[in-house]
């Protein structure tokens, strides 16, 4: 099965981004045991880093050896999926250098597949600015990413134009979650892989069920881009 590097991205913070790339990257133990490679562009310490430390590395993209790192790691590692939790401050040097070294075509002919999952914030400048990614890729998937707990910028004036500009692969929209249900979601301790292979049974069981139908959701949605999890 080919392998990828899973992007995700936005010009926001705040928006879900990193509750995204966690459900990627946990998710993607249940096809190699082993996990994927984890890369944190958020030097904080506070992102993913946080949440799989032993499994990922933190790049600086302010620093030319970061960067070759990043490129060249991935690329040399074709056999392994990546995910990148791309911080938002860090977006647009990020895919000045992915297009000045070439990489999707490195990538791709190193036989990895490039997914950019984008979290569009409920902002005209946030839809255009994922407009302008999407359009700027030739071999890599573009998903936008909907959190309807943060909003459909398809309800701002005049962004549902630039929406539908967009040349995508297929849509992903997130269901909102309460806060306590996120409390356990988000809590220490807790994995998706985890909870779908049932070792989560201290969870109450009317929290279960919604957390069983958000994952549902985005699993169904997911597949219909081609992934497959198990």
């Amino acid at each position: 099965m080919q392998c990828g590097l899973y992007i995700t991205c936005s010009d926001q913070a705040k928006n879900g981004k990193t509750l995204i790339s966690r459900l990627f990257a946990d998710l993607l133990h249940l096809r190699d045991p082993s996990g994927p490679q984890i890369y944190d562009t958020d030097l904080s310490g506070n992102s993913i880093v946080s949440l799989f430390p032993d499994q990922t590395e933190l790049i600086d993209l302010t620093k030319v050896s970061d960067q070759l790192k990043l490129f060249d790691q991935v690329v040399s590692s074709p056999q392994r999926n990546h995910v990148l939790d791309l911080s938002d401050d860090m977006l647009n040097r990020f895919f000045s250098i992915y297009h000045e070294i070439g990489f999707e075509q490195g990538a791709s002919d190193a036989g990895l597949e490039i997914l950019v999952h984008y979290v569009i914030d409920p902002s005209l400048q946030s839809v255009t600015t994922a407009r302008d990614i999407c359009n700027s890729l030739s071999l890599a998937k573009f998903l936008p990413v909907t959190n309807l707990a943060v909003g459909d910028c398809r309800q701002i004036a005049g962004a549902e134009q630039v929406f539908e500009e967009l040349d995508y692969d297929n849509e992903i929209v997130m269901p909102s979650l309460a806060p306590e249900i996120r409390s356990w979601a988000e809590g220490e301790g807790f994995t998706w892989s985890g909870f779908l292979l049932g070792r989560h049974d201290d969870i109450p069981y009317e929290i279960r069920i919604v957390i069983m139908e958000f994952m549902e959701s985005i699993y169904d949605q997911v597949g219909a881009q081609g992934e497959d999890f198990r």
